[in-house]
């Protein structure tokens, strides 16, 4: 399985890509996504639309009110 991990840090993504490549072997995607814009979950939607996704795990802090509906 391959990996694809995603965050607003691309230095630290390409640090974490290339950690998980050299000890897994795996191939990683590295998404910059800026969780603060508006339209973050299309721009994410569009770069994994033509992946098969086995497994998600997602971990995301935001500061967006409880109120602010979202949909991927």
């Amino acid at each position: 399985m391959n990996v694809i991990i995603l965050s607003r840090s691309k230095d630290k993504l390409e640090r974490t890509a290339k950690e998980i490549e050299e000890e897994t072997g795996k191939r990683v995607k590295v998404l910059v996504a800026d969780f603060s814009r508006d339209d973050v979950y299309r721009e994410i939607e569009d770069n994994l639309k033509d992946l098969e996704i086995g497994v998600l795990v997602a971990r995301l802090f935001s500061f967006a009110p409880l109120h602010t509906p979202r949909t991927l």
